[in-house]
């Protein structure tokens, strides 16, 4: 069974993962996801698809080639977990996906030509907080702590510079877990990405939950 040590510069001390352990973790962000997709069902009436989870242990410096939006403005809804986990949690949304949501909910809202108004973001902000307490909830509930999140911001911003927004307040960490999910609601063009990245500090939380509670699946029957 293969192992992979991982060294956080801020801190002496070092702790090892194993394989079988990393794929528990992406269970746990099955379960999470699997909720979030449930509350954008729920939101939208429709079926939602949903990628398998893109699990990287990653260097600061190696952030911004996991973390890229495409080659175009879109639009990220932001959020800080805190209490029992610490990192961030985005959605990236093509800004096309992102107008087709609040033309969903607010077909005849006049909009601008300039992209997003304040009534589109606190419309997608919205659907942000749905989507983030079901995904959290989930995971506080199987490692029975708690664990919040700020109230979303949106923001607009080209692609490729979306990993300067999911970094914020991370400047001093050196090492950071991060999990991908790809999202595409049926019958529509809308289709984005749920991104996670915790601090090293978090995963040792994780690994010491699934230590102690078992795989995701065993806990579940």
């Amino acid at each position: 069974m293969g192992e992979k040590e991982f060294e956080q510069e801020s801190a002496p001390s070092k702790f090892k993962v194993e394989q079988i352990e990393l794929d528990a973790i992406k269970e746990t962000a099955n379960i999470g996801t699997g909720n979030a997709s449930k509350a954008l069902s729920n939101i939208f009436k429709k079926r939602v698809n949903i990628t398998l989870p893109d699990l990287v242990i990653a260097k600061l410096s190696e952030i911004d080639g996991i973390i890229a939006g495409p080659n175009e403005m879109v639009v990220g809804i932001l959020s800080k977990i805190k209490d029992g986990m610490k990192g961030n949690i985005l959605t990236i949304i093509p800004i096309k996906s992102a107008l087709d949501i609040t033309k969903t909910f607010a077909p005849d809202h006049e909009r601008g030509s300039e992209g997003l108004d304040e009534t589109d973001k606190l419309l997608i902000q919205k659907v942000g907080v749905a989507i983030y307490s079901s995904y959290l909830s989930s995971l506080a509930k199987f490692f029975q702590k708690k664990i919040t999140f700020e109230p979303p911001s949106v923001i607009s911003t080209y692609g490729r510079t979306v990993h300067d927004y999911v970094l914020l307040h991370f400047e001093n960490i050196s090492e950071f877990m991060v999990i991908k999910v790809g999202f595409k609601i049926e019958d529509t063009e809308i289709e984005g990405e749920f991104v996670l990245l915790f601090t090293i500090e978090s995963i040792s939380s994780l690994l010491y939950n699934i230590r102690a509670f078992g795989k995701p699946e065993e806990k579940e029957k």
